[in-house]
């Protein structure tokens, strides 16, 4: 096909996506963290103390929905005021409390499974059927721990304390490449830990310039490069190999 300026115009998609054919049914309160798992879309539902929902996108049908923010502030005795969704395989989603609680929950009804309390240095990272989180200790001088759990069970694999870290070093958002995790943190520490046992490959610690608000830059691994931004805009490349 010919266009108006004389260019080829590209070909139009054959196939029907199913986001573009698919009628979110009728909701009472906004949806957000629309999280896409298994031909169905989860999502929390901001009506009535922010109910989680599962819709089934082939029949186009409510699957179920459930007060996940009041389960698990009962189960676990703390206040929820933000529970963000996560897709896990084959059939569980981890619901997040940010710095208080990590839960599996079944994409079947979406009942809990499992949860771990504790102060969260990162948000969670879901990885081929295992959760990885940086947990912080009680202390200033205490260091973190790298805590690995089994998403179908909630079981510990490991949890292996980072005595190159320390309190100030609270973790970004944790990148996965091939066998390993990557963090950066607010302390100027950039590290690389295995996948297989929680231990440190590498660190580097830069010069943090700006001790308040300093962002925490999530690292980005590809190539075999680790790249991470330093709080004064310097990009840092790294070999992983």
């Amino acid at each position: 096909m010919i266009s108006k300026d004389g260019g080829k115009a590209r070909d139009q998609p054959t196939t029907p996506l199913i986001a573009a054919s698919w009628k979110r049914p009728p909701s009472r309160g906004e949806l957000r963290g629309l999280q896409e798992r298994k031909c169905a879309l989860l999502a929390i539902e901001e009506v009535d103390g922010a109910q989680a929902v599962a819709y089934d996108l082939f029949r186009q049908e409510l699957l179920w929905t459930r007060p996940l923010k009041r389960e698990i502030a009962e189960r676990c005795g703390c206040e929820v005021n933000v529970v963000t969704l996560r897709p896990m395989e084959p059939n569980v989603f981890l619901a997040h409390v940010t710095s208080r609680v990590v839960a599996g929950c079944s994409l079947r009804d979406g009942s809990i499974l499992w949860d771990m309390a504790g102060p969260l240095d990162s948000p969670v990272v879901p990885y081929r059927g295992r959760v990885y989180v940086m947990l912080a200790q009680e202390g200033y001088q205490s260091s973190p721990r790298l805590v690995c759990l089994d998403a179908a069970t909630g079981s510990k694999i490991y949890d292996v304390v980072q005595p190159e870290l320390n309190a100030m070093d609270l973790a970004s958002y944790g990148t996965v490449h091939e066998d390993h995790i990557g963090f950066g943190t607010r302390g100027g520490l950039v590290g690389l830990f295995r996948l297989a046992d929680g231990g440190l490959a590498w660190s580097y610690r830069y010069t943090v310039r700006h001790r308040t608000n300093v962002p925490v830059h999530t690292p980005v691994m590809a190539d075999d490069r680790l790249y991470a931004c330093a709080d004064d805009g310097h990009l840092l490349i790294f070999e992983t190999a």
